[in-house]
């Protein structure tokens, strides 16, 4: 995080322990070009159209940065340390925007309530892990790999990819056995596929739970059996 014009974050001993200073494991755009980030408001006015190429290709290589999120967290928290250049694709300017929006709904102590976010986070992950998949559940993330791949790091999928995927593992839940849900008359699987297509065509489903009789009707209806062959 140390650039041209701030501050290293050693030379401050007031730093708020409860938000570290983002890493990453390869270097970021910012360490290997930080004369990119070098940003104060004056810029504009010395060169308006040099600035405003550098300030793009500087948000354009934020907004694939796997620890944006992080970033600006910290530079929102660390003010005496982020009074120039360009955090998370943010200049000093909009992050002083950013902290009067949070003070407005969060109140005065909006940091105290995004570290008290952040603990309450890490402790659902937390948890996360040590609650293990149900083998149903393990099988359902194993195939979904298998059929559709890796997830793609830091990049939200596009409705038709997430249709695509739901397709493909739908189609592979089939070639499992499976028994029939109590009181449903489907197996989980078949559930799973009412529940995908149910959203794929607008209807509201929870994860778990009971199915609306409107929607499976509406899915066998979409779903007609095939005929059966004469003997």
């Amino acid at each position: 995080m140390s650039r041209p014009g701030i501050a290293k974050p050693t030379e401050h001993d007031d730093l708020d322990p409860r938000f570290p200073i983002p890493h990453h494991a390869t270097p970021t755009a910012c360490q290997r070009k930080p004369e990119l980030f070098d940003f104060t408001t004056g810029d504009r006015a010395a060169d308006p159209e040099a600035t405003q190429e550098r300030l793009e290709q500087a948000r354009k290589a934020c907004s694939g940065c796997p620890i944006a999120n992080e970033c600006l967290k910290w530079a929102l928290v660390n003010k005496p340390l982020t009074k120039v250049g360009v955090f998370a694709a943010t200049t000093p300017g909009q992050r002083t925007d950013l902290r009067r929006r949070l003070a407005d709904r969060l109140g005065a102590d909006w940091i105290d309530v995004l570290a008290d976010q952040d603990k309450k986070q890490r402790a659902r992950a937390a948890e996360a892990r040590r609650a293990p998949l149900t083998v149903d559940q393990a099988r359902i993330v194993r195939l979904d790999r298998d059929v559709n791949g890796a997830m793609p790091p830091h990049r939200p999928l596009t409705r038709k990819q997430q249709q695509r995927n739901r397709a493909r593992l739908m189609a592979g839940l089939g070639s499992y056995p499976s028994q029939p849900v109590q009181g449903s008359g489907r197996t989980k699987e078949e559930l799973a596929a009412v529940r995908a297509w149910a959203r794929a065509h607008g209807h509201l489903v929870a994860d778990v739970g009971m199915i609306r009789r409107s929607v499976l009707d509406a899915y066998d209806a979409a779903h007609p059996a095939p005929p059966a062959k004469a003997v």
